[in-house]
C-alpha cells in the first residue's frame, strides 16, 4: 500500500496502517506526505511546493533577479524514487522476517540533497554566495552560448587552465591565449562578461552540433543544449534503442521511453501502454474485487465508474450537492 495524502487523511478514510494490518498482518505500507510530523504535517502540497520548501529557487537564477522556480516539479519524481527504495527495502525485510511494516517518509526531506552544496557552504563559511545563473563558482568560462538557428545553444565549460588554452586555439583567439591576465581562472573571472561575449561571437556563426564536435576535438568540454523535441531524433538515444514505438488507444503509434537500466545491449521491451480511463474497471472491480455485473452496471449508471471523463460542471455538482 502506497499513499501520499496529507498526514492523517488515509486513516480518516479507514485506510490507516492499523486497519490494514488487521486485515493483512504482513502488509507493507509506505506513507509519503509532503511534510511529516510537524507544524506543516497536515498541509497539502504539489511538486512545485516541495521545490520551494526545499530552498531550490533561492539558489537558481541570475544574481540581479529574484529566486527562480525551475518548473520541473522535482518533488514528484524524487519523492517517488525515494519511496520506491523504501518500499523495496521493506519488501526484502518481509522476505527475511515475515513481518510487514509501515514506512513514513517526508517528501520535502527527499529534496535536500539537491541543495546540499549550498548547505555545506553555509555551514563552512556562514553564508551562501549569490546566484550565478549558468556560470560556475570555480570554472571560467562556463555558460550556454547561442548558435545558428532558433533556440540553438551549445554549453561550454572550461574546467582548468590547460583547457582554456585549448578553447583559445579552437576559436582562434591567440590574443587570449597569450594574455597572462587570463591564464588563470581568477584572472578570467574579472573579464568574464567580455570573454563570454567573445565566445558567443564565434558560436553565433556555428551550427550547434558542429561547434560541439569541433570543441570536443580540441579537448574542450562542450555539449549541445537539446530541446525535448530534439531528443526524439537524438542519434545517441537512437543507437541505444531508447525510444520504442507502441500503439496507444485514441492517439495511435506513439514513442515511449525505455527504462534507464538494462541487463544487455538492448532495453527491456515495453509490454503495454498506460491504461486509458476505466480500461480495467471490470477486470479489477469484477475479477479481483468480485463485484457482480449488476453492481458494475449500477456504478456505471450513477457515473461512479466509466470510460469517459465527466464534464467539469458535473463533478462540481457532485462535490457540492
Amino acid at each position: 500500500m502506497v499513499e501520499n495524502y496529507a498526514h492523517g487523511v488515509a486513516a480518516k478514510l479507514g485506510l490507516g496502517y492499523g486497519a490494514l494490518r488487521a486485515v493483512k498482518p504482513d502488509i507493507v505500507m509506505v506513507s509519503m506526505p509532503a511534510f511529516r510530523s510537524g507544524p506543516w504535517e497536515k498541509a497539502r502540497a504539489y511538486g512545485f511546493t516541495l521545490e520551494q520548501a526545499s530552498g531550490i529557487p533561492t539558489i537558481a537564477g541570475n544574481p540581479d533577479g529574484p529566486p527562480l522556480l525551475t518548473h520541473y516539479a522535482y518533488g514528484d519524481p524524487i519523492g517517488g524514487l525515494n519511496g520506491t527504495c523504501a518500499l523495496l527495502t521493506a519488501l526484502v525485510h518481509r522476505m527475511h522476517s515475515g513481518r510487514g511494516q509501515h514506512i513514513e517518509m517526508s517528501q520535502v526531506e527527499c529534496m535536500f540533497p539537491l541543495t546540499a552544496p549550498w548547505m555545506i557552504e553555509q555551514s563552512v563559511t556562514g553564508r551562501v554566495g549569490e546566484r550565478m545563473g549558468n556560470r560556475h563558482p570555480r570554472d571560467v568560462p562556463q555558460n550556454c552560448f547561442r548558435c545558428v538557428g532558433a533556440d540553438a545553444f551549445v554549453h561550454i565549460a572550461v574546467t582548468d587552465d590547460a583547457m582554456w588554452q585549448r578553447l583559445c586555439a579552437a576559436i582562434a583567439r591567440a590574443d587570449w591565449a597569450s594574455d597572462p591576465a587570463l591564464a588563470r581562472a581568477d584572472g578570467r573571472r574579472a573579464h568574464e562578461a567580455e570573454i563570454e561575449a567573445g565566445i558567443e561571437r564565434w558560436t553565433a556563426t556555428q551550427d550547434a552540433d558542429d561547434a560541439m564536435r569541433m570543441l570536443q576535438e580540441h579537448g574542450v568540454a562542450a555539449g549541445v543544449v537539446r530541446s525535448p523535441y530534439d531528443l526524439v531524433t537524438d542519434p545517441h538515444l537512437a543507437a541505444r534503442g531508447f525510444w520504442q514505438q507502441m500503439h496507444r488507444a485514441f492517439s495511435g503509434p506513439h514513442w515511449h521511453s525505455s527504462l534507464a537500466f538494462r541487463e544487455s545491449d538492448h532495453p527491456y521491451p515495453l509490454r503495454s501502454p498506460s491504461p486509458t480511463l476505466g480500461e480495467f474497471n471490470r477486470q479489477v472491480l469484477g475479477g479481483i474485487l468480485g463485484l457482480s455485473e449488476t453492481e458494475l452496471n449500477e456504478l456505471a449508471a450513477q457515473g461512479v465508474i466509466g470510460t469517459e471523463a465527466l464534464a467539469p460542471q458535473t463533478t462540481r455538482k457532485r462535490s457540492n450537492p
